[in-house]
């Protein structure tokens, strides 16, 4: 009878399978500790013959863990110091790095001037050589051409190479886009702008020899860092420089969009001129549709009845400022729960942008971005980069002084209302409810005229409540309790201001006029500026005074004299909730039920002008 119950036989374990766990174990709990170690060390550990598995295993878990900036390691590094392991770091870079646009670039959607096209170019496996250039892998295919990455083989530097798929007669090549590019970047030397090595035919295709510009997309850079204002402004800032110069040759982009600016050791580098265009000169392309539709300004939908200009880059850049700020475009800034078609872009207009932008410092300069229409902002690169810089040399957000000066190429006679096709304020002579007008400029409005939004600067922590009893009655109040909601007016002078009087309402309500029910830590702090920078307290109201409304009227010619803009913002303050209503025991501004009330004392400012 046959015994069922064998010795079993061991299977053999491989040693060197064991050795290679353990260091690779080893490695990744050194890369849980510091980001930045290296696996030298490691490789001296092991047998010759098995340096280049544990080399592989190593590379894999390096690009698999962020560097201590967040960033992946750089596969240049890693090129320059092992350069007898290209095919390992390349394979191990290509299965972890995400994939820049740089790299992998949407490539040429229109078609050559031949229909002489291939599949591949012989079998993309075996392309060693592309001109002169040793290459060192295949990195991505599209529709109409390859990306490779390959060596200077002078230099010895990495660098991107696009080719064509198609062959194209070199006699003929002015409107072949992939040979426009390349001439473009030839004539835009600038850090901030990826920079071209060379022009040349494979197989009578044209391929384009580029930096390799290694980094994350902006778009990606933001979904695991936070930037501040300041940076913002800078990377901006360093775009607009690099395209004034292009500018002054009428080359526009046309694409600029987060996807398309790679953050380069925490600089900005823009990339992709595929679809840029010499908007003087090259009439076959000047018109039409082309760009990435969520950042696309309506003219780039409108064609043929609009043309490109350079301050369609300017729209990209508001754009790009946007982006930075939000975390959204502009079209998806207005259209919110819809998928962004042609069709917004092409109905955009300025009445939506002005509900949209955020009422910040830099709403100003956005409207000057991104109007419908082009005669309406900066004219080019040039001019909005020499606000750009004001405002950061100044250390100054944009105010509507700053806008009017910078503009002097048609904005300069507009306002900030006529810039946004709003309606202008209606004359205080006009309005049934005010006295004659005092002053050389007088201002007033109640919350519930439409006109008050134009001075609406910015709000934090505050809502605008809308209370319906026995009429209609509209305040500010914060939104939560315990917090400051600060909400700030801006109002400009269009002189030197000599003295400055302001009626305003405020509203606490003190347990004791009422009920229990009724906040005794309630507070409205008034505040006033030149500036918007610099506030001082002119008024302090709180629970424990007698009256729960005031109104003034207070003399703020200390605080403002001698500029051309009033900033006045009020500071509430509560520590209770109405039931089922929110913390409405300190009010600003608030507008009276009922028409037969004092209504000229929500808000009255009275300006004389210096010397008067």
């Amino acid at each position: 009878m046959t015994d069922l119950f064998l010795p079993a036989t061991p299977i053999p374990i491989d040693d060197s399978e064991l050795l290679l766990d353990h260091l690779c174990d080893k490695y990744e709990a050194l890369l849980k500790v510091d980001r930045d170690a290296s696996f030298d060390e490691l490789l001296s550990e092991i047998d010759t013959p098995l340096v280049p598995s544990l080399f592989q295993e190593l590379m894999i878990l390096r690009l698999a863990y962020p560097t201590s900036d967040g960033s992946r390691a750089s596969i240049s590094t890693y090129l320059r110091r092992y350069p007898n392991y290209e095919d390992l770091i390349l394979n191990a870079y290509s299965r972890y790095h995400e994939a820049s646009p740089t790299l992998t670039p949407t490539l040429f959607s229109v078609e050559s001037q031949t229909d002489d096209t291939i599949d591949n170019l012989n079998n993309l496996e075996h392309v060693y050589q592309l001109g002169k250039y040793p290459v060192i892998g295949h990195l991505k295919s599209g529709g109409q051409g390859d990306v490779f990455l390959a060596r200077h083989p002078t230099l010895g530097k990495v660098v991107v190479i696009k080719v064509l798929k198609n062959r194209v007669d070199q006699n003929t090549t002015r409107h072949d886009r992939l040979i426009r590019e390349g001439q473009i970047l030839a004539n835009a030397q600038h850090p901030n702008i990826v920079q071209v090595h060379d022009l040349d035919f494979h197989d009578g295709r044209p391929f384009l020899v580029m930096e390799f510009v290694e980094g994350p997309t902006l778009a990606s850079y933001l979904k695991t860092h936070s930037i501040t204002e300041d940076t913002a402004l800078r990377w901006v800032t360093a775009i607009t420089e690099a395209l004034s110069g292009l500018h002054v040759q009428h080359v526009v982009h046309r694409d600029i969009t987060p996807n398309n600016v790679i953050i380069s050791d925490g600089e900005p580098v823009l990339i992709d001129f595929g679809l840029a265009l010499d908007a003087k000169h090259d009439h076959t392309v000047a018109i039409g549709l082309a760009g990435t539709v969520p950042y696309m300004a309506p003219e780039q939908v409108l064609a043929p009845d609009a043309h490109i200009t350079p301050a369609t880059d300017v729209f990209a850049l508001g754009g790009l400022l946007l982006y930075l700020l939000t975390g959204k475009s502009v079209h998806r800034l207005i259209n919110a729960e819809n998928d962004i078609e042609l069709h917004h872009v092409a109905r955009f207009s300025d009445k939506q942008l002005a509900a949209a932008l955020p009422h910040n410092e830099f709403r100003q300069l956005l409207v000057c971005c991104l109007s419908s229409s082009t005669s309406k902002r900066f004219k080019d690169a040039a001019h909005l980069l020499n606000e750009l810089n004001t405002i950061r040399q100044s250390g100054l957000f944009l105010n509507r002084r700053n806008v009017l000066t910078a503009a002097g190429v048609g904005i300069l006679a507009l306002t900030a209302f006529e810039l946004l096709d709003v309606v202008e304020p209606i004359a205080p002579e006009d309005l049934h409810y005010l006295p004659p007008p005092e002053g050389d400029f007088t201002l007033v409005f109640r919350l519930t005229d439409e006109t008050q939004a134009q001075y609406l600067h910015s709000w934090e922590n505050a809502l605008l409540k809308t209370e319906e009893g026995l009429g209609v009655a509209k305040y500010w109040m914060p939104s939560t309790t315990n917090q400051e909601g600060i909400v700030t007016y801006r109002v400009p002078i269009p002189f030197e201001i000599g003295s400055a009087r302001l009626t305003i309402r405020t509203h606490t309500y003190p347990k004791t006029k009422f009920d229990e029910r009724f906040a005794d830590t309630a507070s409205v702090i008034l505040e006033a500026s030149s500036d918007g920078r610099f506030w001082q307290s002119f008024h302090q109201h709180r629970h424990t005074d007698e009256e729960h409304a005031q109104n003034g009227p207070y003399d703020i010619s200390h605080i403002v004299a001698g500029g051309n803009e009033i900033y006045v913002r009020a500071r509430m303050l509560t520590d209770t909730n109405w039931p089922s209503v929110g913390p409405i025991y300190a009010q600003f501004l608030r507008t009276p039920f009922a028409e037969k009330e004092d209504q000229t004392n929500c808000f009255r400012l009275s300006v004389n002008a210096c010397g008067e």
